[in-house]
């Protein structure tokens, strides 16, 4: 099945581009404003931390929790935040909303400090550390004797040993490091259950003795047992606690066998996305006429679905749609997406009708929408069905998921059937 993942090298011409995010803007005007940008963003970072470390020294001591989280979830972190108990502390660049300087600033002022530093060239020592990680890595891809060991080997090589990833992860674990030494951490909060950048910061926190609790901020219904927890028993857990949601995420938890204490807190952010008003007056009579579309795509350990399934997803949906009469359609890419460009190709070669996003707040998007169709394992469900709205969530076989975690719920696999619904309304 993994194999089947693989596929042939593709033609390096403009309609069938080699890099999903190919594109054919000019880059000279493009690089000389991504250095304006880029400096004008380290002189108002630089200026913030130092707003921050100003408010750090002039306040009691308090406990400092570095939260490690998404924007879904810190966003009603901060909000809530009260200014008492602790110091709550953000990865300057991981700050949500900076461009509410309002938002900032009472952050700010309530006691949320952001915090950075400027990321030092390696070493000479480091450069001969990083020499030997990856030599022994390379003597221990012995010659494969299946398929599946060849294929991991060849990724390895391809991916990591023939290219700069080991010095860059270096820089990054360096600067992790000074970060700790400078800003002294007591707990880390994470929901980032497979961010690399994520886990160099608790494996520093685990090497220190600082505890970390990690939660959800979308639902997981696929039981990959993750290092985090630790369900690889040759790996200690990353975190000794777990936020849970309620008797469902406990019981996944329970069965990718996660060693963590599990603390249930409730889902932290439905209390800001629920919307009493809307949910109390949904109508019967038909699910109005704007319809937003998120993006299919496969999970990380998915191998038996093939990548093509997403962009069939996609050409299928939209003519459904437009048999149905849906006219006002939008479709929406995931946060960090570089595939825009792609979609508009598809878009174009089959005529489908629809105006594509790769971003934009989504809040937005669910003011504008009627009704949304989407992933049913995507945290935008979750804060589209809050809204009071509804999602029509689908699920393409084959897929990874146990559907005990859906009991009750009704998840689509058939076009024909979502069709039929959408048609009754």
């Amino acid at each position: 099945p993994v194999l089947e993942r693989l596929s042939p090298s593709p033609r390096n011409d403009d309609e069938f581009p080699s890099k999903i995010a190919h594109t054919n803007n000019g880059q000279g005007s493009v690089s000389f404003r991504k250095s304006l940008t880029g400096w004008a963003y380290k002189i108002f970072d630089a200026f913030f931390c130092s707003l921050s470390r100003a408010r750090l020294g002039i306040s009691v001591k308090r406990p400092r929790v570095l939260l490690l989280n998404s924007q879904l979830t810190s966003v009603p972190l901060i909000s809530e935040f009260d200014g008492r108990s602790v110091f709550p502390m953000l990865l300057s660049h991981w700050f949500p909303q900076k461009k509410n300087i309002c938002f900032l600033l009472s952050s700010i002022l309530k006691g949320v400090i952001l915090i950075g530093a400027a990321k030092r060239p390696l070493l000479r020592a480091d450069h001969k550390d990083i020499a030997e990680i990856r030599q022994g890595l390379s003597d221990i891809l012995k010659d494969p004797t299946n398929k599946l060991e060849k294929f991991v080997q060849t990724y390895i090589r391809k991916n990591i040993l023939e290219t700069d990833r080991l010095t860059k992860i270096a820089e990054d674990v360096i600067w992790a490091k000074s970060l700790f030494d400078i800003y002294r951490p007591d707990h880390i909060l994470t929901d980032g259950l497979q961010n690399t950048s994520i886990q160099i910061f608790l494996e520093i926190a685990k090497q220190n003795g600082v505890p970390a609790t990690a939660t959800w901020h979308a639902h997981w219904v696929q039981e990959h047992r993750l290092e985090i927890f630790g369900c690889d028993p040759r790996i200690n857990a990353l975190v000794s606690r777990c936020f849970t949601w309620g008797r469902v995420h406990e019981e996944w938890l329970d069965s990718i066998g996660a060693k963590v204490e599990k603390n249930r807190t409730g889902n932290l952010l439905i209390s800001r996305l629920v919307n009493l008003k809307k949910l109390s007056s949904i109508k019967n009579g038909g699910i109005g006429k704007k319809a937003l579309v998120l993006q299919y795509s496969s999970q990380y350990d998915d191998f038996s679905t093939k990548t093509c399934h997403e962009y069939q997803f996609f050409v299928e949906t939209m003519l459904a749609l437009s048999v149905l009469g849906f006219s006002e359609v939008r479709f929406k890419l995931h946060p960090g997406n570089r595939k825009k460009h792609y979609y508009k190709m598809i878009a174009r070669h089959f005529g489908l009708n629809c105006e594509l996003f790769d971003g934009g707040p989504f809040k937005e998007f669910i003011n504008w929408a009627d009704f949304a169709i989407g992933p049913a394992m995507s945290g935008a469900m979750i804060e589209f069905i809050a809204s009071g709205k509804p999602y029509f969530p689908i699920l393409q076989i084959p897929h990874p998921v146990n559907m005990k975690y859906f009991h009750g719920s009704v998840v689509y696999s058939d076009m024909e059937k979502l069709k039929a619904d959408l048609e009754r309304g």
